[in-house]
């Protein structure tokens, strides 16, 4: 988690339930408490296979502008 934003993706053993990567997105304009952080987006992530690790990836270099971040949050 960076920029007040969770990444959550499922495990191993619920692959087989799922028919295409899909991707969430949920706001908390007030914050939440996300592993001892205060969170305010969360963008959970399916998949079936490693397609995940490219999501995730493409989710850190947006998130790693902090002005893409911040107009994130605030959409």
């Amino acid at each position: 988690m960076g920029e007040g934003v969770a990444i959550p993706h499922g495990v191993d053993e619920v692959r087989d339930h799922i028919d295409k990567a899909t991707l969430g997105f949920l706001q908390f304009p007030e914050g939440v408490e996300w592993d001892r952080n205060i969170c305010t987006v969360v963008i959970p992530i399916a998949s079936s296979s490693d397609e995940h690790l490219e999501i995730m990836a493409a989710l850190a270099r947006i998130l790693s502008n902090p002005e893409t971040a911040r107009q994130l949050r605030e959409a």
